[in-house]
């Protein structure tokens, strides 16, 4: 975090547009990548949390949740709700490592800047 903080790194970012998001430069995506992964991870988190909470072991010791499975009437479909929670709450969770390698590749490219520099 003291990369991002240094003076050098942070006008670099300040003085280059985003080139995917030409109104606003560089520092302010940035800013809104750390926002948007410290929600995710908060999430990430909480749904962890929450399926710990409401799982229980099987008998091979694995955590399920414990929903019975619902029809779709229209396609006349059997949905496993258990599954479904479970996929999600992993989804949730890669996506909060996505955005770990994100900003760790982003801290990285400032080190190699600063060293640059020196």
């Amino acid at each position: 975090m003291a990369i991002i903080y240094s003076a050098k790194f942070s006008r670099a970012l300040y003085e280059e547009t985003d080139p995917l998001q030409p109104w606003q430069r560089k520092i302010h995506t940035l800013k809104n990548y750390f926002q948007v992964s410290g929600y995710w991870a908060m999430f990430s988190i909480t749904s962890v949390i929450v399926y710990s909470l409401a799982s229980i072991k099987d008998q091979s010791g694995n955590l399920i949740v414990d929903i019975p499975s619902c029809v779709l009437p229209v396609v006349n479909f059997k949905l496993d709700v258990g599954l479904l929670i479970s996929s999600m709450v992993f989804s949730i969770a890669s996506i909060n490592v996505f955005f770990m390698i994100l900003l760790l590749n982003t801290m990285i490219d400032g080190m190699l800047l600063e060293a640059k520099k020196h």
